[in-house]
């Protein structure tokens, strides 16, 4: 009798061990995504590497190489170059020269002129930091548009357009891109400036009581200028 009730003893043991075998294999299976992120043991898991964003666009002031004038820092002497180029978002200027590009800092370029290859055109361009606007500098360059008692002048600067790429959507743009835009100015004094950003910021320049009715498009404010100021 004693030996039938130590094989009984046996057989619970058993049969309690092996339910809980079962159910500690069950966790583990049920565990496994959890712990693997949902890639079974033996398998292998790859991502790919995280884009690197470009910079897109144009930075110059004109994208081809132009004939121009230069005169710098600390010289009278104005230098003639067959190919130049200026470079608005890093301020610097690219001479092509013996068949080499040479940079110069804007920093040390006092005034600049451009021209197409038959000189029809020429554009003048004056150091911006010689004025100020409600008591600070400005940067860059400004392009002449009007000379006279008051002076109409053009400044372009670089605008960066940040990528809009949405991921979970997989639209939109990914790269940034460089944009090269345009705003205006006109003289309130010998070394001060307004800044136009709307056709308000003209009436002092027009008949007392009138309001400019234009847009801020360049040719178009060229115009109304010329007729506002003579």
């Amino acid at each position: 009798m004693k030996s039938l009730s130590n094989l009984s003893s046996l057989l619970v043991l058993l049969f309690i061990s092996s339910i809980s075998n079962a159910q500690l294999n069950q966790n583990q299976q049920t565990n496994a995504p959890a712990l693997t992120n949902g890639v079974g043991l033996g398998e292998q898991f790859y991502t790919a590497p995280p884009y690197q964003k470009k910079l897109l666009g144009n930075p110059y002031l004109d994208e081809d190489w132009k004939k121009g004038k230069l005169k710098v820092k600390g010289s009278n002497q104005v230098f003639t170059l067959d190919q130049l180029k200026y470079d608005v978002a890093n301020d610097l200027f690219e001479l092509f020269i013996d068949n080499k590009v040479v940079n110069i800092s804007g920093s040390n370029v006092v005034s600049f002129e451009l021209s197409d290859n038959e000189n029809v055109l020429n554009r003048r361009f004056i150091r911006a930091a010689d004025y100020t606007i409600d008591g600070k500098q400005v940067d860059g360059y400004f392009e002449v548009l009007h000379e006279g008692e008051v002076l109409l002048f053009e400044r372009s600067y670089a605008y960066i357009k940040k990528a809009t790429y949405n991921q979970a959507l997989m639209i939109g743009e990914i790269d940034d891109t460089i944009l090269i835009k345009a705003e205006y100015y006109y003289t309130s004094g010998p070394s001060e400036v307004v800044h136009i950003k709307k056709t308000k910021d003209l009436k002092p320049l027009t008949q007392e009581g009138s309001k400019p009715k234009i847009s801020i498009d360049r040719g178009e404010l060229i115009s109304f200028f010329r007729a506002s100021v003579n």
